[in-house]
């Protein structure tokens, strides 16, 4: 089956190298996710879940409201992330008001148990045995399917592209965090699910300049605090775009999320806090 958009300028790599700038306008990201009934279809390459709507829409990018429309996990990521695929990869499929989000999300194996974790054991496995062929659909008794379980407060990148598989057309916000999320998917689990769909045929591309959010992302009831990105000005140099990051933000660089918030600061406090302990205790 072939999956391949060749006019599609997305999935891309994503990493530190490619970024174009920091952001603060142009991807303002609020949700809060309702719980949802977890209804799958098994494709040759992918997971496809439904999600139930809530009286509210659960995502606002851009002070547009979205509702999801679907939820896929492929195996292994569409993106890249410093070159590399990682294991999985959910991809959250919004509509709002002629606006189309994407949201992606990379899973990464991991022995330690998380609500992630949990919420694709019980998804694999419930579809390995209630839609044990291609083409099958059913109902999956998901107690905890809930896309808050997914959705990181972290940090993420930003683009604008073309719907990465088919049909492959429109223009989409693609909101992409790394694979330092911590969302984490167990051995057996990941093994399974590879025998249950096929590697997809999705290549990477190039074009769209990528973004980094300078915030980390918040729920709406965690004080209405949301992302908030934006493109360079026109006729900087990408390098000026991405220097200008505070260094009190995480910065993503070989899988890994590195904390620079001002701990040469914080290690002096700590010395000389413990000096004056020290002293008043001769």
């Amino acid at each position: 089956m072939n999956t391949d958009c060749k006019n599609s300028n997305s999935p891309i790599d994503i990493s530190k190298q490619n970024v174009a700038g920091s952001c603060t306008s142009k991807c303002d990201l609020l949700y809060n996710y309702n719980g949802s009934n977890c209804n799958v279809y098994r494709s040759e390459t992918y997971l496809e879940l439904d999600y139930d709507n809530d009286s509210k829409s659960p995502v606002t990018f851009n002070n547009i409201a979205h509702d999801v429309y679907k939820v896929r996990i492929y195996c292994p990521s569409l993106h890249t992330y410093n070159g590399k695929r990682s294991p999985a990869e959910i991809v959250i499929w919004h509509n709002g008001n002629g606006s189309n989000l994407l949201i992606c999300v990379p899973l990464m194996e991991s022995e330690i148990t998380s609500e992630c974790s949990k919420m694709m054991q019980k998804i694999v496995n419930d579809t390995s045995k209630l839609a044990p062929k291609v083409g099958n659909r059913a109902s999956l008794n998901v107690s905890n399917y809930n896309l808050n379980n997914i959705v990181p407060k972290l940090p993420y990148f930003f683009y604008e592209g073309n719907l990465p598989f088919p049909p492959c057309k429109g223009n989409y916000n693609l909101v992409t965090f790394h694979t330092s999320t911590f969302n984490t998917i167990k051995k057996p689990v990941l093994e399974k699910m590879k025998r249950m769909i096929k590697n997809h045929n999705i290549k990477i591309r190039s074009g769209p300049e990528l973004f980094l959010s300078g915030l980390k992302a918040h729920s709406r009831e965690s004080d209405d605090i949301y992302i908030s990105c934006q493109p360079v000005s026109e006729g900087k140099q990408k390098k000026e775009g991405f220097a200008n990051i505070s260094d009190n933000q995480l910065i993503l660089e070989n899988n890994n999320i590195q904390l620079t918030q001002h701990m040469i600061p914080i290690g002096i406090g700590a010395v000389f806090l413990f000096g004056l302990l020290y002293s008043k205790r001769k």
